[in-house]
């Protein structure tokens, strides 16, 4: 009995479905594509673009100052540099100052922008690729513009701060060796000079052990001066090699138009989809709980009261 009531309800709500399918079809697609037409009609947003080439000079390779790649490309470890930049109210304010923009500019207001239109990623290993979204285009050449130039002025900063932090470990680490080094070498020479020539010292296990300390201490010295030494020599090359690390490959200017359907049109059409869906299934089942009238076999003999005897086939099967 309930499977019977369950497909004669199944069976009315198909019915009352396939007798209004034109009507619900044609709304169910006029609605969200007048939606999406209208979106796209009043939208004015345009793209903004650029193209950045990031690298790594030979000459700093294998130097201190070379970024820890951890198996990323030069542009990757570029836009990850630029994305943790963007966060910050320094930035933001140099992006401000170059700019130049009309009337004042809040900066939180201007991260919040640049976090949802500003698109960064890479295009293959060392091109950078910035994509910046804006109903003004002018305004949004000059952001971008901005933001390349303060991002090639935080990147020399942060070039620059590294060289300090090396310069600083390894002027202490040289320091400290140095010291290390006279101390070995006077406590060799103090106790050679306590303890006679050097025909009694010579098989002295005492003055073997300092004077082979004193000389591992030399040795760490001169290593760590000729590490110094080529250090200075790539802190030398830094500022000519500086604009080879990120340079400007495209100019920020306005892209051709072209349809997006990735953008919040589309977006509008699906919820409009969404909510006529919901409108035409509420629409067939309040038409089916209304509509008394007998649509199913099953309903005839429940209505009347009558039990079915058979089934008999049509006679005339093929319509002769």
């Amino acid at each position: 009995m309930v499977s019977d009531t369950v497909g004669g309800v199944l069976h009315r709500l198909l019915d009352v479905t396939f007798q209004y399918l034109g009507w619900l079809l044609a709304v169910l697609i006029a609605v969200p594509g007048v939606v999406l037409g209208i979106g796209l009609s009043v939208d004015r947003t345009q793209q903004v673009t650029a193209r950045l080439w990031a690298n790594t000079p030979a000459v700093l390779a294998d130097s201190p100052y070379a970024q820890p790649a951890n198996g990323k490309t030069p542009a990757d470890q570029q836009v990850d540099l630029l994305a943790e930049l963007l966060t910050t109210d320094s930035f933001i304010g140099s992006i401000v100052r170059e700019a130049k923009l009309d009337g004042p500019t809040d900066p939180i207001a201007l991260r919040d922008d640049l976090k949802k239109n500003l698109y960064i990623g890479s295009e293959g290993p060392h091109v950078i690729l910035l994509i910046y979204a804006t109903s003004r285009p002018d305004r949004g050449v000059a952001l971008t513009k901005a933001v390349v130039t303060a991002f090639q002025q935080a990147q020399q900063s942060v070039q620059e701060g590294q060289i300090s932090i090396a310069d600083e470990a390894l002027t202490s680490q040289l320091r400290t060796a140095r010291k290390e080094m006279d101390d070995a070498v006077a406590a060799a020479q103090q106790y050679r000079a306590a303890h006679g020539p050097d025909t009694l010292v010579a098989t002295d296990a005492t003055y073997q052990s300092l004077r082979l300390l004193a000389n591992l201490k030399i040795e760490n010295y001169n290593n760590l001066q000729a590490q110094a030494d080529k250090a200075t020599q790539y802190q030398s090359a830094i500022p000519a090699v500086q604009p080879g690390v990120l340079r400007i490959l495209d100019q920020p200017q306005v892209a051709p138009w072209q349809l997006n359907l990735r953008g919040n049109q589309t977006k509008n059409a699906l919820l409009a989809l969404l909510a006529i869906l919901a409108l035409e299934l509420m629409f067939v089942y309040n038409v089916t709980r209304r509509d008394q009238r007998i649509r199913t076999t099953n309903e005839v003999f429940t209505t009347l009261g009558l039990l079915p005897l058979g089934a008999v086939p049509n006679p005339n099967p093929k319509g002769k």
